[in-house]
């Protein structure tokens, strides 16, 4: 008898131990796992663009990020990595990473800004700029680094190819601009340019003005030393 019920309770506590080990599997992820995931998100989307801190080019926020079969408008990066953790905290077996919605737009150390309406178009656009910053790092931690060098601080003037002289008085107006010209000249390889001077907003928080192209292209140099 004594056997018997030693039995049934090793039985009971391995039933329990399977259970307990499916719940574990199968519910919340721990917060390393979610941060780990968060920091890979961050680090990958940044390197697909070229774009933050390290890369070439600045994102023009706000950006469409797609989770799944949700597609969430982003307006800075601190907004997407809580996004981007709020997303797997609810979804912890989805298998699938956050993804741009293209078209997204982008600026680059010369003051050039323009739509890229595809990630086949934006690998293109990573040639012309290369960074080996993220070949050479790993995305542990990455969201705890430094994003972005600069975001332009609005009203912007805008000069397109054509020489007109257009306004963005913030940042819808400016993807629209921007959207709107390339649909208009989808084969150009010209692109909208900044009119200096213009104050740009650093990631450390002080505000610069900037007065040429020449000192855009030296701001975003020293940003990445």
């Amino acid at each position: 008898m004594t056997n018997q019920i030693l039995k049934l309770n090793f039985l009971l506590f391995l039933f329990l131990g399977i259970s307990f080990t499916a719940c574990v599997d199968e519910g919340d992820l721990s917060d390393v796992d979610i941060q780990n995931f968060t920091d890979e998100s961050v680090f990958k989307l940044q390197e697909e663009a070229n774009c933050g801190r390290h890369g070439c080019y600045e994102l023009i926020f706000p950006i469409d990020i797609a989770f799944g079969d949700e597609v969430v408008e982003i307006g800075g990066y601190q907004e997407l990595i809580s996004a981007i953790r709020e997303w797997k905290q609810d979804n912890p077996s989805a298998a699938t990473r956050p993804q741009f919605v293209y078209p997204i737009e982008l600026a680059d150390p010369d003051g050039n800004i323009f739509s890229v309406a595809s990630k086949e178009e934006m690998a293109e656009y990573r040639k012309l700029c290369i960074r080996v910053w993220f070949q050479n790092h790993d995305w542990n931690g990455h969201s705890n680094r430094p994003m972005f060098c600069f975001r332009p601080v609005y009203p912007l003037t805008i000069e397109l190819p054509s020489g007109i002289l257009v306004t963005a008085q913030d940042k819808y107006q400016m993807r629209n601009i921007l959207r709107e010209w390339k649909e208009n000249n989808p084969d150009s390889d010209q692109r909208p340019t900044l009119v200096f001077p213009m104050t740009v907003f650093m990631n450390d928080g002080t505000l610069v003005e900037v007065e040429s192209k020449e000192a855009l292209k030296e701001l975003k140099e020293e940003c990445r030393d």
